[in-house]
């Protein structure tokens, strides 16, 4: 036969022979699906015509690897390095001859075990089962938190709060038969045995878990300062709404921080009127939120410059460090003094103490 007078009865193709992975043949089925830490395929082809025996060249190209079409090449093989996750497709042709026609071949890499959907959806599953898990027991530890908080409070109250009551009762009935020098001494130990009840009621009001908000907080300093200081006038002016929570470290510094400045006010500064102003600045977001506490009184003021640094201020240094606050202080002699304190709320931490009180109260039968 002389392959001269061979003539073409239809496009020549360059038929896909072999594909080969990590060196071993593999079917087109297996092409379906590579495992991801195959290494890269390897292509053998040929055409299957005799016609132009000495001209065979070939170009092709890989989808998503080659940016266009390969070669020409003489030799037959295509070879890839390892190929990521994917979806891919093989293409060959010839480039000798009047009319060619390519050859295609797909095949699929898989993603690694931990980027494929249903481990991700079961990871996302997982994280939400841990976080519930986190979030109950934390509720149920926060549950006891305040449960123990209120079992303390109420001890105190009925154990050393009732002892008090009852010995300051007992040493203002004997006050009044005793003889004078001896009456003077039972009423100043009535005096203080009621200074202790009442500081012991502000230690109650302090670990109640119930007492975790703002509200709260005005309304215990408005008693406190009608009870140590009912001679002065001293208003609570209260610019937050019920529900703002507050944690019980933070409340605790706040309050003795009221404590301490209307006891300076009064006492050393002989104010005739205090006014405290509780507010919520509004942060950048709700998490960033921060309350503010101003202390007005018109008292005999001081000078900032030479007055020294006394218990007192050093008190008010020491809580607005534990609260991370700022504190501003604005006093003129003869012009009265302005305490400014502000401090983060800390929401995330607060909302959730604040609803777990609710439980509890809830649960609380005898409420």
């Amino acid at each position: 036969v002389d392959p001269d007078r061979i003539k073409e009865r239809s496009a020549l193709v360059a038929e896909i022979v072999e594909t080969r992975v990590d060196g071993r043949p593999v079917t087109e089925q297996d092409l379906k699906a590579l495992s991801p830490t195959a290494g890269g395929p390897r292509f053998r082809f040929a055409t299957l015509q005799y016609a132009a025996p000495g001209e065979r060249a070939y170009s092709y190209r890989l989808d998503g690897v080659d940016d266009g079409w390969q070669g020409p090449v003489e030799r037959p093989v295509a070879v890839y390095p390892k190929l990521p996750a994917g979806d891919y497709t093989f293409r060959v042709r010839p480039v000798f001859g009047s009319e060619v026609q390519e050859r295609t071949i797909q095949f699929s890499v898989l993603a690694p075990v931990w980027q494929r959907p249903w481990f991700l959806g079961l990871s996302v599953l997982l994280l939400v089962g841990m976080g519930w898990g986190t979030n109950a027991l934390l509720t149920r530890a926060k549950i006891r938190e305040l449960t123990v908080r209120r079992t303390i409070a109420d001890t105190l109250h009925d154990s050393l709060g009732a002892s008090l009551s009852g010995l300051a009762g007992q040493a203002s009935a004997l006050s009044y038969r005793a003889e004078a020098g001896l009456a003077a001494q039972l009423q100043a130990f009535e005096t203080e045995a009621r200074e202790l009840s009442g500081e012991l009621r502000d230690d109650m009001w302090v670990i109640d878990g119930e007492n975790d908000s703002l509200h709260s907080l005005c309304l215990r300093v408005q008693r406190m300062a009608s009870r140590l200081f009912p001679a002065t006038r001293i208003v609570v002016h209260e610019g937050v709404g019920r529900d703002v929570p507050i944690r019980m470290e933070t409340r605790q510094h706040v309050f003795y921080f009221c404590k301490e400045a209307l006891h300076n006010a009064v006492r050393h500064g002989q104010a005739d009127r205090v006014e405290v102003y509780v507010s919520v600045l509004m942060g950048h977001s709700v998490s960033s939120r921060s309350a503010e506490v101003r202390i007005e009184d018109d008292g005999i003021g001081f000078d900032l410059e030479t007055v020294e640094a006394g218990r007192g201020l050093q008190s008010f240094e020491r809580r607005r460090a534990e609260l991370h606050g700022e504190l501003r202080i604005a006093s003129t002699p003869g012009a009265g003094t302005v305490l400014t304190l502000q401090f983060p709320l800390r929401r995330s931490l607060l909302s959730r103490r604040q609803a777990l009180t609710k439980r509890l109260r809830r649960l609380n039968p005898f409420r």
